[in-house]
């Protein structure tokens, strides 16, 4: 063989050889291919009557007693769903003011298992301008404002949803950023103390597109409640934030509520101290909701300029149930049966299930056996710890008090950039400090009861625990 045939096989081996450890299209050399994403989005805007809106009422949640007359924006269900080293998860957020844990089990029960999804994770964004989807908003105190055709459709395209991103998951890259938002949220139960902190991750596929950009953020979307009273339809100041994330980075945007109890609204006043500032007007309109939702949104396309690769994305995983004692009266009241019947749930008993009740239908003068007060002394809902890399997630069954997220992510949980998913899997009112506990105050009267808190706190510090040990 020719000195020349010889120096143009040596180029072609060594062309070869180059070209074969280039990095595909759009995946970052060195890039160890081990996370998969998928994001799919589904609309669940109820069907509104817009010739008579009474005709067949869709009551609003969240405030007063509202029937909607029409649409604004549409409502969402968004996921996303990840899968490292044999583990996949998924997490779908919906634009309501809260599902409950049967509604939660019953949506994990309809996803088709070939998908190998290990863990469903859902939340709420606790919104305001929604329909009710707990029933305590509708036409009188003792009657339930639950659609219950819609609560079949809102189910069925979550799970829709979740199937979606999971037959769509690609090799993805992780990158996280976090920055402060301050002075768009104020607190009316304590003010000054907020949760400013935004966290935002996203997730990266092929040719540098984005599969989904995750936002964790602290803050009731209610612009609109108040004077003068919304009555359509809206994600609120949500629906902004959607927009001008997928407007700049593509991909589906995803919103996680943070500690958003006692009471994280809005400050609609125009100031944008965090505060409410006496004799200022306030502003709910929906120019307010887009002004907060695109400051919201604009501090995270900006923090996402310095984000970070997670290189370490190995997910685990930890759940488990707690029981927590249901010590409000009226929310017992409420799950009596067959009337009123609004607060529908198991109750167990010393970790059993405890099916007894008690006749009070004569309290009424009504009939025997038309309120049955349910005796069980406990309610049982789920914490989850998921970890990946330096990103640690927990669910709270609720709406965690402030100070009790500052407690949750700055002494409890262990890694550099802490999310709590409000609202996760379960909607049992605010979680008050039990040293703050003040029965004459408005979140008393919307919460479980004093000992919640603490249990809830005590569970998941466990269960991050155990997390470190892996």
């Amino acid at each position: 063989m020719s000195k020349a045939k010889i120096s143009a096989l040596i180029v072609l081996l060594v062309v070869g050889l180059a070209i074969s450890v280039l990095p595909a299209p759009g995946v970052s050399a060195g890039r160890k291919r081990e996370l998969m994403a998928g994001a799919a989005k589904v609309v669940i805007t109820p069907t509104v009557n817009v010739e008579d809106p009474y005709a067949d009422p869709v009551y609003i949640g969240g405030w007063d007693i509202r029937v909607a007359v029409g649409i604004h924006d549409e409502l969402y269900a968004r996921s996303l769903v990840v899968r490292s080293k044999g583990t996949t998860i998924a997490i779908v957020e919906v634009d309501l003011v809260g599902l409950f844990y049967a509604d939660v089990q019953e949506i994990r029960a309809m996803v088709d298992p070939s998908l190998g999804i290990d863990h469903i994770i859902v939340a709420s964004t606790h919104n305001h301008e929604g329909p009710d989807t707990m029933g305590l908003w509708g036409p009188d105190p003792f009657v339930s404002g639950v659609d219950p055709a819609y609560m079949i459709f809102v189910k069925q395209q979550i799970v829709s949803c979740i199937e979606t991103a999971a037959k769509e998951m690609e090799e993805s890259e992780l990158e996280v950023a976090y920055t402060s938002v301050p002075g768009i949220m104020a607190n009316g139960r304590d003010p000054g103390l907020v949760y400013p902190d935004l966290i935002v991750m996203r997730f990266e596929g092929g040719k540098g597109k984005t599969i989904a950009t995750v936002l964790s953020f602290a803050g009731h979307p209610e612009v609109l409640d108040g004077e003068p009273f919304n009555y359509l339809i809206s994600a609120d100041y949500l629906a902004y934030v959607y927009e001008y994330i997928e407007d700049r980075l593509g991909g589906v945007a995803v919103f996680l509520n943070g500690a958003l109890g006692g009471m994280i609204t809005p400050d609609v006043d125009g100031v944008f101290d965090g505060m409410e500032t006496p004799g200022l007007p306030v502003n709910r309109t929906f120019e307010m909701a887009e002004e907060i939702g695109s400051r919201l949104a604009s501090a995270a396309v900006e923090a996402l300029e310095d984000a970070e690769v997670c290189k370490n994305t190995n997910i685990i995983l930890k759940k488990t149930t707690v029981d927590v004692p249901l010590e409000n009266d009226d929310f017992r009241l409420l799950s009596s049966q067959p009337v009123p019947a609004i607060l529908t749930r198991d109750l167990y008993t010393n970790g059993e299930l405890d099916t007894s009740a008690m006749d009070i239908s004569d309290w009424f003068g009504l009939p025997p056996n038309t309120v049955n007060l349910p005796l069980g002394e406990d309610l049982r809902t789920e914490i989850n710890v998921v970890k990946i890399g330096f990103i640690e997630m927990v669910t709270v069954p609720g709406e965690l008090l402030p100070k009790l997220g500052h407690q949750l992510t700055e002494t409890i949980m262990t890694c550099k950039y802490n999310i709590i998913i409000g609202l996760g899997n379960d909607e049992l009112g605010y979680i008050i400090p039990f040293e703050d506990w003040d029965p004459t105050k408005y979140e008393e009267s919307m919460s479980v009861g004093p000992q919640t808190a603490p249990i809830i706190m005590d569970a998941l510090q466990a269960l991050i625990e155990e997390v470190e040990l892996q």
